[in-house]
């Protein structure tokens, strides 16, 4: 796993969990991460990162098929 370190300036006033909530989608909506994975990078259920998505205006069915089926099989 690599240490990634951010210098944001203060001005800016962005909760460090909303940067860390940004960079997750935006790594999801570029096929990176499945639901799962974002949802465990940040400590939340599947269903709240759904929900998280929404925030962020990044469609659910950004996942990979195979993921999707997986879903629907455990509904």
């Amino acid at each position: 796993m690599k240490l990634l370190t951010l210098s944001i300036p203060d001005n800016l006033e962005i909760p460090e969990q909303e940067i860390l909530e940004t960079l997750i989608t935006k790594l999801y909506e570029m096929g990176k991460l499945s639901q799962g994975q974002a949802a465990n990078w940040l400590g939340i259920s599947k269903r709240e990162f759904i929900d998280l998505l929404g925030k962020y205006k990044v469609s659910v069915f950004n996942a990979p098929i195979d993921e999707l089926k997986q879903d629907l099989a455990n509904a």
